[in-house]
């Protein structure tokens, strides 16, 4: 079962030796290389590290009272935790990042996405459209499998509604002209014949 960021940002992070709250899920720290999500910022006044990370492989649960770890000592710096020092230089935010398709055309931002809470790769990418897009769509749910290229300020992806468009368009062009065509009624209507 995926998990929406939402439910992750501002959860709090409890104990499971003292049962406490430790401290509140601030934002992720997401590798663009592959959508992972390598490490979650945390905000507390029990914690003396500032900046303060977990990373997902101390987690032991992630539900409706929020994050179980063991104890605070799961709580580190980025600074010891070596392999995040090249991904905290990548300085990339998920939200709000422009999403345009293969053709350049703007798609909208990223307003929020969600993740397997086993792997913590992003799945999908919940994009709100434009002012102009909005006329035509309320919202746009990428797949991670569509996704061609990321950099900071923008994720290219690839949009299969174009393919579908241009395969749908020439069935109902060939079969009907000028206009639209049911999928959903026969094409072959029954000869007399076959009543008998």
């Amino acid at each position: 079962m995926l998990v929406t960021i939402k439910a992750l940002v501002g959860a709090s992070v409890k104990s499971l030796q003292s049962g406490a709250e430790i401290a509140k899920v601030a934002v992720p720290l997401i590798d663009p290389r592959n959508l992972k999500i390598m490490a979650l910022y945390l905000e507390s006044k029990m914690i003396k590290i500032s900046p303060a990370i977990l990373m997902p492989n101390d987690i032991r649960e992630v539900g409706p009272l929020g994050i179980i770890i063991d104890d605070i000592n799961k709580i580190v710096s980025p600074d010891e935790v070596v392999r995040l020092e090249e991904i905290v230089g990548f300085d990339f935010i998920l939200d709000g990042i422009a999403v345009i398709d293969e053709k350049k055309r703007r798609l909208g931002t990223v307003d929020y996405y969600t993740f397997d809470p086993q792997s913590y790769f992003v799945q999908q990418l919940y994009i709100k459209p434009g002012f102009m897009q909005s006329m035509k769509v309320t919202n746009l749910i990428i797949n991670r499998s569509q996704i061609i290229d990321i950099d900071n300020k923008k994720i290219t992806v690839q949009v299969a509604a174009d393919k579908a468009s241009e395969v749908y368009g020439k069935i109902a062009s060939d079969a009907n002209p000028g206009g639209f065509v049911n999928p959903f009624r026969a094409q072959n209507k029954p000869s007399k014949n076959a009543e008998d």
